[in-house]
C-alpha cells in the first residue's frame, strides 16, 4: 500500500477530526457535519453500473453500502443547520440508522467498525432523548458521549470512499 502509515495516521486524524465535529456540531447546533455530508453527495459515484466491452450490458446491483450512504446524505442535507430539537434528533437517528444498517450487511471485521460507530450514535439518541433533544447545557457536558477512540471513523470513510467514491473528509470543525 502507498503512502503506509503516515496516510494512515492523516486519515485517522481527520476521521477523528470528523467525528468530534459531529458531536460539537450536534451539541452547539451548527451545520459543520451536514455541509460536509451534503458535499460528499456531490463526489460520489454512481451505484448502478455496467460492465464494458460487452455485448449486452449487465446491470450490476447497487452496492447497499452507496446506497445507506445515499440516504444518510439526503436525510441530513435537508436538514441544512441543525439548530433545534427536532433537527437535531432527525441528525442523530439519521447517522445511528446508517451506522446501524452498514454493520447489519458488512461482512467482518468492516462490521465492527461501524457497529462502533453505531454505539456511538445510540449513546447520543439516549443522551439527548433524556433532555428532550434539548442542547446540552453547561452541568451536562461531562455526560455528552465521547466519539470512540481508534480507527473505526477511518475504516468507515476507507469503504466510503473506495466503493462510492465519497471524498474523506477534509474539513475541520
Amino acid at each position: 500500500m502507498k503512502g503506509g502509515r503516515g496516510r494512515h495516521a492523516v486519515i485517522a486524524g481527520v476521521a477523528a477530526l470528523v467525528v468530534a465535529g459531529t458531536a460539537v456540531a450536534v451539541l452547539s447546533g451548527g451545520s459543520g457535519s451536514a455541509d460536509h455530508v451534503a458535499a460528499t453527495v456531490e463526489s460520489k459515484q454512481t451505484n448502478t453500473t455496467t460492465r464494458p466491452g460487452t455485448a449486452t450490458s449487465e446491470v450490476i446491483e447497487p452496492d447497499p453500502l452507496c446506497v445507506a450512504h445515499e440516504t444518510r446524505a439526503a436525510a441530513i442535507g435537508a436538514l441544512g443547520a441543525v439548530d433545534n430539537p427536532a433537527e437535531r434528533q432527525a441528525f442523530v437517528l439519521a447517522e445511528l440508522a446508517f451506522y446501524s444498517d452498514a454493520a447489519g450487511f458488512e461482512p467482518e471485521p468492516d462490521a465492527t467498525a461501524f457497529r462502533t460507530l453505531a454505539d456511538y450514535f445510540d449513546a447520543l439518541r439516549v443522551f439527548f432523548e433524556a433532555r428532550g433533544w434539548q442542547n446540552a447545557g453547561l452541568t451536562d457536558i461531562a455526560a455528552v458521549p465521547r466519539p470512540p477512540s481508534g480507527d473505526s471513523a477511518t475504516r468507515t470513510s476507507e469503504l466510503l470512499a473506495e466503493r462510492c467514491g465519497v471524498a474523506p473528509p477534509t474539513d475541520t470543525p
